[in-house]
């Protein structure tokens, strides 16, 4: 089965010293995000579930691939298919049932890599997480091997796409050709963003989420810029989380607010191009709050 690469997920540390999560969602364009509140356990989560059309034998479909708890954990995840075994060889949690367990059950990110360490995994990628006690955490995670960097080891901006990065993690990273040349071009394209910035905190997220370094004129099938606006799938959200002050920001589509150019960028003309703020405090208990296959929440 042929999987695109995509996403971009990080860590990004605030003058304050709080880490803000920040991810784009990258998919096929008729693939989507939504956005739920749910309560499927012990804490009540607000995350974004990816829908997939066609093959629903994909291992995140259904997932909730972003996410933050009413105790104030938080993650994001990006694709990468380890060659020690895979979801589609290994028994174990699935990456759906991984993501409920995560969001519904732990309250920090030491409970999380508890969860993590605990049963056997048929889940693998890249997990970046945090909590109110800013315990901020990278887990680069294979079916049986597991790398846990922690704050004290972050810098300023600890990001992944789809490849493993540590040193310890590379001789089973599967990646290779075209998926590795792309997944290392959106890395650099984010730390280039960063460092080019002038803004801060917040702003600093979003001028990351939003860049098109490394953008081609004409974009093969998938991108090459952390914004992506591949020709048959790129960027259909994007995230920036707030654990200290428990506000889940979403953007639906391209949050550079661009123009689709492409017949079959699906939906991209309703890309808000800026993010919306939600808090526990002021959505339904339950319920889906954005979805843009069924026209919930849509306007730009």
């Amino acid at each position: 089965m042929l999987m695109q690469p995509g996403c971009t997920v990080f860590a990004l540390k605030q003058t304050s010293g709080h880490y803000l999560l920040g991810s784009n969602s990258d998919d096929p364009w008729d693939s989507r995000t939504r956005l739920v509140c749910e309560k499927l356990g012990k804490y009540r989560f607000i995350a974004t579930q990816l829908i997939c059309s066609g093959d629903q034998s994909v291992p995140w479909a259904n997932m909730y691939t972003r996410g933050l708890n009413e105790r104030g954990l938080g993650f994001n995840y990006a694709h990468v298919e380890p060659t020690d075994g895979n979801w589609a060889s290994e028994e174990g949690m699935s990456f759906r049932d991984f993501s409920i367990q995560l969001l519904s059950e732990c309250s920090d990110t030491y409970q999380a890599e508890k969860l993590i360490r605990s049963h056997p995994r048929a889940y693998h990628g890249n997990f970046v997480m945090n909590d109110r006690e800013n315990n901020a955490v990278l887990f680069e995670i294979t079916t049986k091997k597991l790398r846990v960097v922690r704050a004290d080891g972050l810098t300023g901006l600890y990001l992944r796409c789809n490849h493993y990065l540590c040193k310890s993690m590379l001789k089973v990273d599967s990646t290779e050709g075209d998926a590795r040349e792309n997944s290392l071009a959106r890395v650099d394209s984010a730390r280039q963003a960063y460092l080019q910035s002038s803004c801060k905190d917040f702003e600093q997220a979003r001028a990351i989420l939003s860049n098109h370094v490394n953008r081609r004129e004409d974009e093969p099938a998938w991108g090459f810029s952390n914004c992506n606006h591949g020709a048959t799938g790129g960027t259909v959200s994007s995230e920036i989380i707030d654990t200290a002050n428990g506000i889940f920001y979403y953007c639906l589509g391209w949050p550079c607010g661009g123009a689709p150019k492409y017949p079959g960028q699906l939906y991209q003309e309703l890309s808000w191009g800026g993010y919306k703020a939600y808090s526990f405090s002021d959505i339904p208990e339950s319920g889906v709050l954005v979805d843009v296959l069924n026209a919930i929440a849509v306007e730009k």
